[in-house]
């Protein structure tokens, strides 16, 4: 949907946000202002404390907000440590100084713990994830088989497969079945071979002369095909080869639909040895082997890493909140989409709060912040957009038809076009705007003027291709891109890009998968449309609390309060504004 009006909230920039239904726009909250937020310091570091301070007095932020606790000095602490030194603490604090009603958003100051540690697995998922390790070993095997057998088609044509049609039935299509090796290899060499066997084999079936035995291999194939790949790798190679009997790809079809229904139901419960045999089971149906292998593996690095892992920031949302399970994250009742529930969790649960963290490689950044954040609001956030995404948009949702493909797509794929999709609307606005859409991230040097920036992946490998305004707000999408936020020598995105100038960014502590982080439509609609600050930008487009992101911003940072997004004016756009570099 296009509109020829100034930018606003959802109106343009998050009404059609790919992946979403259409949004009504939230109603504005109420402006965050200095005495609604909490300085947390960590009592034990005097630089700590010398910070919250300082931003305390540059906000007027009142100093009966400012908390100091004696907190490990250290990035990541205990859950125990978190309940006994953090949370219970601070929250007798805030009642202490009657702050409960007042208080809507916590700062947490550098030389406060950013991490939580993960407890080791209780006994129960230990045996859980045994099994798994045991399914994923024997599926590494059998695809170790199923390369010897692929091997052998078009080269021995037993007498007891002819007129065997049915594809599941190995032992009746070969005359032996070999052994499963006990140490097949490393899974990127299995597979390696397998991939390279079955390429080349239907070469040599179609090379038969014998009609017979090219039908016989025909269907050897197919069936080694479907114990490797499954139905959807069968569907695939019955446009190569399909003897008489092969079944048709509409049957194939309908039942991976079904398939992947049940899958979806499976994943909604909670892990327990009949769901995973039956998750294995649908896995072997649908993508054979290689399907076990990778689905289960998944699954377990789920099982071993959704404890709580989370960033001590996201915790702290929930502070009010003394019994919530925190195991997997919980779905932020802030975010604006789901905020018609929020009376309803406050009166069961209790208060929501927005955190944000002035942090950094070195004290002198985390000062930085709070300085770049005060002088920028005085004239407003002025420079470029840069954008990068991985691929160009599809026509039809180009075009603004979002619904046919979008049931279709994965959520790195929503994702990327919804970089797209925010480029395009930008359009009519005097934000100048350059969108990329190479698989490679933006090359060193080639972003001069940066104030906003979102793109992804490229996991800890910072690319020094901006040259950042002060004020400069932007995010990269990718895991674990904060989990060493205050080394100076790490390559994630974070502690690099703050060095480098920026004055708020989000990123991981942890693997927060990409769904986890605000849709670049919606958090940039609200900062740019409603002239919000980036806190609460932030807290309206975040989906999860108890979770693996944190904001490093000033929480009162309002970048476009003195300089909001406008009209384009027809010869206002500078040279090289809304350009974009496309690629695949």
């Amino acid at each position: 949907m296009r509109t020829s009006m100034v930018l606003s909230l959802v109106a343009v920039l998050v009404s059609t946000a790919v992946a979403q239904k259409p949004a009504v726009a939230p109603e504005p909250p109420k402006v965050l202002k200095p005495a609604n937020v909490l300085v947390l310091v960590n009592s034990k570091l005097d630089m700590s404390v010398a910070l919250g301070r300082y931003y305390c007095d540059k906000r007027g932020v009142p100093l009966k907000n400012l908390v100091a606790l004696p907190l490990p000095a250290t990035d990541a602490m205990t859950e125990a440590e978190y309940d006994t030194l953090l949370a219970e603490p601070l929250r007798q604090a805030i009642a202490d100084r009657d702050l409960t009603d007042t208080i809507t958003c916590i700062l947490t100051i550098r030389g406060v713990p950013f991490r939580m540690k993960a407890p080791p697995l209780t006994a129960e998922k230990k045996e859980l994830a045994d099994l798994i390790q045991q399914i994923i070993d024997k599926a590494k095997q059998r695809l170790a088989v199923d390369v010897e057998l692929m091997k052998t088609i078009g080269v021995s044509f037993p007498d007891k497969a002819r007129g065997v049609e049915d594809l599941a039935v190995l032992d009746k299509l070969f005359e032996t079945i070999p052994p499963a090796p006990d140490e097949p290899g490393d899974i990127i060499t299995v597979k390696a071979a397998y991939r390279s066997v079955s390429t080349a084999r239907p070469i040599r079936i179609k090379r038969l002369l014998d009609a017979d035995n090219r039908v016989l291999a025909q269907r050897q194939y197919l069936a080694v095909t479907q114990d490797a790949m499954g139905l959807a790798g069968l569907s695939e190679r019955l446009r190569v080869l399909s003897p008489p009997g092969a079944p048709s790809a509409d049957v194939i079809a309908q039942r991976l639909e079904s398939l992947q229904r049940r899958k979806a139901g499976l994943f909604r419960n909670k892990l327990s040895v009949d769901v995973i045999e039956k998750m294995a089971s649908v896995f072997e149906v649908t993508h054979g082997a290689i399907g076990v292998h990778d689905g289960m593996a998944n699954r377990l690095r789920i099982l071993e890493t959704v404890t709580n892992q989370s960033a001590v920031d996201s915790e702290l949302s929930l502070l009010h909140w003394k019994d919530y399970e925190r195991e997997g994250g919980y779905g932020n009742p802030l975010y604006f989409r789901a905020k018609g529930n929020l009376p309803r969790v406050i009166a069961e649960k209790g208060k929501v709060l927005m955190v944000s963290r002035i942090d950094g490689p070195k004290v002198s950044d985390a000062l930085r912040l709070i300085k770049d954040a005060i002088a920028v609001e005085a004239e407003g956030l002025k420079g470029i957009f840069y954008i990068d995404a991985k691929s160009k948009l599809p026509r039809s949702v180009a075009s603004g038809d979002l619904t046919p493909k979008k049931r279709q797509w994965t959520g790195e794929q929503r994702f990327d076009a919804s970089l797209s999709v925010l480029a395009m609307k930008l359009e009519q606005s005097n934000m100048p705007v350059i969108l990329d859409q190479h698989r490679s991230v933006f090359q060193p040097g080639t972003c001069p003027n940066a104030a906003l920036y979102v793109g992804w992946y490229n996991p800890r490998q910072y690319v020094p291709a901006f040259t950042w305004v002060r004020g400069a707000v932007g995010y990269h999408v990718s895991s674990f891109e904060a989990q060493h936020l205050r080394d100076s020598d790490s390559n994630e995105w974070v502690p690099r890009m703050i060095a480098a100038g920026v004055t708020a960014t989000i990123g991981a502590t942890d693997e927060p998968y990409v769904a986890a982080f605000p849709v670049p439509e919606e958090f940039f609609g609200l900062l740019l449309g409603r002239q919000m600050t980036v806190c609460e930008a932030y807290w309206l487009t975040v989906k999860q609390c108890s979770w693996r992101l944190i904001l490093i911003a000033d929480p009162l940072y309002n970048p476009f309060k003195n300089n909001p997004l406008k009209k384009k004016e027809p010869s206002s756009a500078p040279a090289g504004a809304g350009s974009s570099r496309s690629g695949g």
